[in-house]
Formats: structure tokens, sequence, C-alpha cells
């Protein structure tokens, strides 16, 4: 999710120039087959954002958070063919597995 505001926003009011609104505008959270290859093991979620751009949906998500075993599985609509996605596995806060099918 990113804030994004503009200069043009700001308004005047009794004289004094109001902070512009900001609008909450979600990042469509698209991967593609670069950033895929991109993904190493070992690596954080934080930094796999970083490499895609945006966070993925939960699928699924089992055991206690902070412990070695907290697994999370994130899916993401996959740039590509028809019905193209990527599923990533975090385990104790690493991925340990990926999967994509149709990316592009």
């Amino acid at each position: 999710m990113t804030l994004v505001s503009s200069p043009l926003d700001a308004t005047q009011q009794n004289g004094q120039l109001e902070s512009p609104k900001k609008e909450i505008v979600e990042n469509p959270s698209t991967i593609n087959l670069s950033e895929f290859n991109r993904l190493e093991m070992g690596m954080s979620y934080d930094q796999a954002t970083d490499i895609i751009g945006g966070y993925g949906e939960v699928l699924s998500e089992g055991e206690t958070e902070g412990t070695p075993f907290h697994t999370i599985i994130y899916q993401y609509e996959g740039e590509g063919s028809l019905g193209a996605n990527a599923n990533l596995m975090f385990q104790g806060g690493k991925l340990t597995n990926k999967a994509q099918y149709g990316l592009k």
C-alpha cells in the first residue's frame, strides 16, 4: 500500500494552506518471471517484497509467529499467460520454497 499526495491537492481555507489529502493506493502485487528469478532461498519477506514491489495474499499460515516453524504461504497474481501466478513459502521468516506458473 502506498500513500500518494500531490502539491496540487493542497487547499486554502481562511487564508491558511491545508496539507494535501493522502490517498491510499493499493499495489497490484503482480510478479513477473524476472522478479521471480531474483528471489533467493533464505531471503526475508521484506527483501522479497522489495524485489516484487508489493505484498502477496496470505494463502496459509501455521505455527506461532516468531518460532522457527512459523510458516506463511503468499500468492501473487502473475504477469504472463492466463492464470499466471507465483506462490512463496516463508518458514521462520525466510524464503524456503517458491513456485510459479505461466510467468513471463
